[in-house]
């Protein structure tokens, strides 16, 4: 498994302080937070999992007559003490105390004991506790630390190693040329990256994953140890940070965080390429499967529409074949309509108490004939006519209703004033020809078929104070097509 710098800070409740301990801090600092102690015996213990760890402090310049002495125990074993020596009069930052490198711990569990076996004297502030680093394979951390130094970052083309008391190990990189940049790939969910500022003019952009570019200006006022980005939550796995330099003003680079992955979140077997990212990953992944699936549902859809095209021409000529063009009447499907009922054509209903209009050139009528109640009987049918003041003349010539056709179409039946009778008056048997009641369609054809087959007389209408039919005349079959 990876091996990595995990980083604690002094106020991480992972540090168990006894005795009389005191915080401090200052923007150089880790998390600018420190913690010290005036008093002997005062301790601090911090248990880890790692092969190696290492204790960071601000040390202060005093001329003292008895300087501050710490201790150093690894698992119940002295390993090491400091005391103070030739500090600068501005003191130090990030100053190394002790490192157990120089006894390789196995890899495992191990408990630190930090103690001030002696105090300085006068009660004297000298040594300030600022962060514990340690190496280790576990994931179970908060930050793994990454100096500027690391082989992992790339810089190209002109970066430049600096050093500094207020730097991380003491060391950075800068560059002030447009378009340097450094590169570096991490795994993990996220980041955050720090350097120094000596130009409040500087400008850099920094991309995660060839991302849109995140510029950053140096706030005022700004000096050393300076939070220049930060990720925020990535997806679990390998990413590339990269930064550029946008002028010619320094970018400086310190130290980087990374948060680590949760254990189990992801194969840290098979890292991808420089600058590939989970969801790059997954886009790979999943273009087979959109192309098999793209043209399985342009299949469908077109059997869908051909499917519907079927049903509607099948639905078409089923319903012509249900629906046949009536045939044409003839003299032995012919009938006369009941005054009552009329057989509609094309939406045109006309009402039962119409007088029908004149069919044929010498018939006419010039009474304002109103409606006729409906005939109950054969001398009912006379008499009403005759009292409408319309009188028919009829040769011995004998004419009978033939049976109604079934054309499949509905029959219409409209509001009739009375009973409408079971079958039209027989004009034969009475000797007056009644017309029917209801309006009939003409039918020059069949007018012709009537001349031939039956040649029926009926005598010309003379005009008189009312309606009445006189000379020969051809009159229509009674039916309706």
């Amino acid at each position: 498994m990876a091996t990595h710098t995990a980083i604690v800070d002094d106020r991480d409740p992972l540090i168990q302080y006894s005795g009389s301990w005191v915080p401090g801090g200052a923007p150089v600092e880790f998390d600018s937070t420190t913690m010290t102690t005036v008093d002997a015996g005062s301790t601090a213990t911090f248990s880890f999992i790692g092969t190696s760890v290492t204790v960071y402090a601000t040390v202060a310049s005093k001329t003292l007559e008895i300087q501050p002495i710490w201790s150093f125990v690894v698992d119940g074993t002295v390993t090491g003490t400091y005391t103070p020596n030739n500090i600068p009069p501005d003191g130090v930052h990030h100053q190394v105390l002790w490192t157990s490198s120089a006894s390789p711990l196995q890899n495992g569990s191990h408990t630190l004991v930090i103690t001030q076996s002696q105090a300085a004297s006068g009660s004297n502030k000298v040594i300030f506790m600022d962060y514990i680093t340690y190496t280790t394979t576990s994931a179970s951390v908060e930050s793994y630390f990454i100096d500027d130094r690391d082989p992992q970052i790339k810089y190209t083309p002109a970066w430049r190693q600096f050093g500094s008391d207020g730097d991380f190990e003491h060391t950075s990189q800068a560059t002030s040329s447009v378009g340097d940049f450094l590169t570096f790939t991490f795994e993990g969910k996220s980041i955050t990256f720090y350097g120094g500022v000596t130009s409040e003019t500087a400008n850099a952009s920094i991309t995660i994953d060839d991302g849109p570019p995140k510029f950053w200006l140096p706030p005022v006022g700004a000096t050393i140890n300076n939070l220049i980005f930060d990720s925020g939550d990535l997806s679990p796995g390998n990413h590339t940070l990269v930064v550029t330099a946008e002028n010619d003003q320094p970018v400086w680079a310190d130290y980087f965080l990374v948060t680590p992955n949760s254990p189990g979140s992801v194969n840290t077997s098979s890292p991808s390429s420089p600058g590939s990212t989970p969801a790059s990953i997954q886009k790979h992944k999943s273009t087979p499967i959109g192309v098999i699936v793209g043209p399985i549902i342009g299949v469908l859809a077109l059997a869908a529409l051909a499917a519907a095209a079927f049903f509607f021409f099948w639905r078409r000529r089923r319903r012509e074949h249900e629906l046949p063009d009536r045939p044409a009447p003839t003299m032995s499907t012919a009938h006369v309509l009941d005054p009552g009922h009329a057989f509609g054509y094309s939406g045109y209903n006309a009402p039962a108490t119409a007088v029908p209009p004149p069919l044929l050139h010498g018939y006419s009528s010039h009474s304002q004939v109103g409606p006729l109640p409906t005939p109950n009987s054969h001398s009912d049918s006379s008499s009403t006519l005759a009292a409408a003041g319309v009188s028919y003349s009829d040769p011995s010539s004998s004419h009978h209703n033939p049976t109604l056709p079934s054309t499949g179409y509905p029959s219409t039946s409209h509001p009739t004033h009375g009973t409408p009778p079971s079958s039209a008056p027989n004009a034969a048997s009475s000797g007056d020809y009644v017309p029917p009641l209801t309006p009939q369609r003409r039918s020059h054809k069949l007018l012709r078929e009537v001349e031939r087959s039956h040649q029926l007389r009926v005598p010309s209408p003379s005009v008189s104070g009312s309606a009445s039919i006189s000379g020969s005349t051809e009159l229509p079959p009674h039916y309706t097509e």
